[in-house]
């Protein structure tokens, strides 16, 4: 009769060792660097764009003012003549980066305080 023997086994849990969770940080370390610069350019590019749609909105609301209420080129329309309930505008555009908006004279494009800088232009 054979002898009823419990058998152990070593329990062999095999961990990550650091040289392998080092290599993986640094992984993820490279294509973060990769990635991030590529996220802020679009960012801003994005901002841009939708700046310079604004611009544009705002240069046709001064148009249509300037022909609607008969004004000449040379006004400059306030920003309660174009934005609000009764405006050609409900509401004032706001520059995604922060900006301020100046409607200038009828005859000229508006400008974003970001222009110099970030080329908000029209």
């Amino acid at each position: 009769m054979k002898a009823n023997r419990i058998q152990t086994r070593p329990s062999r849990r095999r961990g990550f060792t650091l040289v392998e969770i080092m290599i993986v940080v640094a992984i993820i370390g490279l294509l973060a660097a990769i990635a991030i610069p590529n996220f802020v350019k679009a960012r801003s590019l994005s901002q841009k764009s939708a700046c310079i749609e604004n611009l544009r909105q705002i240069f046709a609301a001064k148009t249509t003012w300037a022909l609607s209420e008969r004004h000449d080129l040379g006004d400059t329309p306030a920003d309660t003549d174009l934005f609000g309930d009764n405006g050609y505008i409900r509401y004032k555009p706001e520059c995604p980066a922060g900006g301020d908006y100046d409607l200038t004279p009828v005859d000229s494009k508006p400008i974003c305080s970001f222009a110099a800088n970030a080329g908000h232009t029209l």
